[in-house]
C-alpha cells in the first residue's frame, strides 16, 4: 500500500469515526424503494480502564431553544454589601450557582448576571430539566451545615405546642456550637452503608476541620453530636469513641436522589448573599423536529460534497 493510499485510509477512518460521534441520540431514516424506516442511535462505550469503569455516551448538547427547559430569574439582596463590592459579590453568586448546576449534570447551562440600577439579578437557563422543583431547590437553597452538641437536660414542651411540634422534639433541644461547620468541609460524597446498603453522605474535612472533629469527639465521648442542616437536625449520633482522620457519615434514611442532592448542595458551598426567586417559567423548544432534521440533512449533504471535491481534486492532481 502506497503512502497516498495510507493517507486516504486514515482520512476515511477519521471521517467515519467523526460521523459516528456526530450521530444524534436517535435518528430515524426512511429508506426509499423498500419503504422501510430504520433508527440509528449515538454510540455508547462501556468498558473498564485500569480497573475503573468508563461510561461514555456521544450525543448532541442541545440548548434551551432546541431541547426546551426552564428559565429561573433570581435577585440578590445587596442591602448588606458595600456599593464597591456588589459587582464582585454578584459574580461570586454566579460562580456558586454555575458550580451547582454543573454538579447537577445539566448540559449546556447558561448562568449570567444582569444589573439594572439597584437590581442585581441572575438569569439561569436549564435545558432539558424534567424535575423543576428539584432544580429550583438546588439553585435557590443555601445549605448551611454545622455540628453541635446536644445538651441532655430534660426537655420542657410548651403547653400551647401543637402535636406536630411535640413529635419534632429537635426544636426544643438546646444545642451547643462546637465551631465545626461546613466551612471546614473538603468534600461530600454519596456512599452506601456496608451493612444495610442504604445511601448515606460521607464527609471529609480539611486539616482544620479534622483537628476540630477529633477534639470534639475526644472531649465529649458519650455525648450526642447533632448534624444540623439548614437549622434542622438531620441526625444526632452518640460519640462512642474519638474519631480521627477527618471523616464522618450522615445516614438519615435518605433515598439515593436525596443523598445525591445533599452532597451536591454541600459541595457547591454557601451563597455569599441571600437570593430570592423572581420568576420561573418553562420554555418549549422553538426549533421543531423538522428544523433539526433539515439541519442534519444539510450538514450531511455538505459533508458529502466536501468529500467528493477532495476525492476529485486530489485524485487528479
Amino acid at each position: 500500500m502506497s503512502s497516498v493510499q495510507k493517507r486516504y485510509l486514515i482520512i476515511l477512518l477519521l471521517t467515519i469515526v467523526a460521523g459516528v460521534i456526530a450521530l444524534p441520540e436517535k435518528l430515524q431514516l426512511q429508506i426509499p424503494f423498500i419503504n422501510r424506516e430504520i433508527t440509528i442511535g449515538s454510540p455508547h462505550i462501556q468498558t473498564t480502564l485500569s480497573g475503573k469503569p468508563v461510561d461514555i455516551t456521544f450525543s448532541f448538547k442541545q440548548g434551551l431553544d432546541i431541547r426546551g427547559g426552564m428559565q429561573v430569574v433570581l435577585e440578590a439582596d445587596m442591602s448588606s454589601i458595600a456599593n464597591e463590592d456588589r459587582q464582585a459579590a454578584l459574580e461570586s453568586v454566579r460562580e456558586v450557582l454555575l458550580r451547582r448546576v454543573d454538579l447537577y449534570g445539566i448540559s449546556e447551562p447558561v448562568v449570567q448576571t444582569a444589573i439594572n440600577g439597584e437590581s442585581y439579578r441572575i438569569v439561569i437557563e436549564l435545558p432539558g430539566v424534567t424535575d423543576e422543583s428539584e432544580a429550583l431547590a438546588l439553585v435557590g437553597k443555601t445549605a448551611e451545615l454545622s455540628f453541635q452538641l446536644i445538651d441532655e437536660k430534660p426537655i420542657e414542651i410548651p403547653a400551647n405546642a401543637s402535636l406536630a411540634a411535640e413529635l419534632d422534639l429537635s426544636q426544643f433541644m438546646t444545642l451547643v456550637p462546637t465551631g465545626l461547620t461546613g466551612a471546614q468541609l473538603k468534600r461530600a460524597t454519596v456512599q452506601f452503608d456496608q451493612t444495610t446498603g442504604e445511601p448515606q453522605v460521607g464527609l471529609q474535612f480539611d486539616e482544620e476541620g479534622s483537628r476540630l472533629f477529633a477534639d470534639v469527639t475526644s472531649e465529649h465521648t458519650g455525648e450526642r453530636l447533632a448534624i444540623v442542616l439548614d437549622g434542622s437536625i438531620v441526625m444526632a449520633p452518640n460519640l462512642n469513641e474519638p474519631i480521627f482522620g477527618g471523616q464522618a457519615q450522615i445516614s438519615g434514611g435518605f433515598t439515593l436522589d436525596e443523598a445525591k442532592q445533599l452532597s451536591i448542595q454541600l459541595n457547591a458551598g454557601a451563597l455569599p448573599v441571600p437570593i430570592s426567586v423572581l420568576e420561573q417559567r418553562t420554555i418549549g423548544a422553538s426549533l421543531g423536529s423538522e428544523s433539526v432534521r433539515a439541519s442534519l440533512q444539510a450538514g450531511l449533504l455538505g459533508l458529502l460534497l466536501v468529500m467528493l471535491f477532495m476525492i476529485l481534486y486530489y485524485g487528479w492532481s
